[in-house]
C-alpha cells in the first residue's frame, strides 16, 4: 500500500485579486443582480451574493425575496453614503468625511456589515 501525503495549495495574492475584481465588477455593474436604491433617487448595481456576505440584513431581505432582481430601497441613505457603503462591502475600506463618519457607522449598524 502507498501512502500519499496531502500538499497546501495557496495562492498568497487570492485576497487582493478578488478585491480587485470585486470593484471591477461593481464600477462596471457586471453580472448585477440585486439594486440598491436611496433617498436621493440614486441606485447601485450590486451583487447578491457579495451583499449577503458582508451584511446580515441584505442576506435576510435577499433570502426572502422571491424576485431574481430584487430592489432594496435604504430609507434614510445618501448616495454619498450609499457609494461609501459599497465601495466598504467590496473592497474592505472606504473613505468617508469626518462629519459623515458618525453616520456612515450608524448605516452599517443598521445594516449589520461586519
Amino acid at each position: 500500500m502507498s501512502s500519499s501525503e496531502l500538499l497546501a495549495v495557496r495562492d498568497k495574492d487570492f485576497s487582493a485579486h478578488n478585491v480587485e475584481f470585486f470593484k471591477e465588477i461593481l464600477d462596471q455593474e457586471d453580472m448585477a443582480d440585486v439594486t440598491i436604491a436611496c433617498d436621493d433617487n440614486y441606485t447601485v448595481r450590486a451583487h447578491k451574493v457579495i451583499l449577503s456576505a458582508a451584511s446580515l440584513f441584505f442576506r435576510n431581505v435577499i433570502k426572502k425575496s422571491q424576485h431574481p432582481n430584487p430592489y432594496i430601497f435604504l430609507k434614510g441613505v445618501s448616495a454619498n453614503h450609499l457609494n461609501s457603503l459599497m465601495s466598504y462591502i467590496y473592497s474592505g475600506e472606504t473613505e468617508v468625511r469626518s462629519e459623515d463618519f458618525q453616520m456612515f457607522m450608524t448605516i452599517a449598524s443598521d445594516l449589520r456589515i461586519s
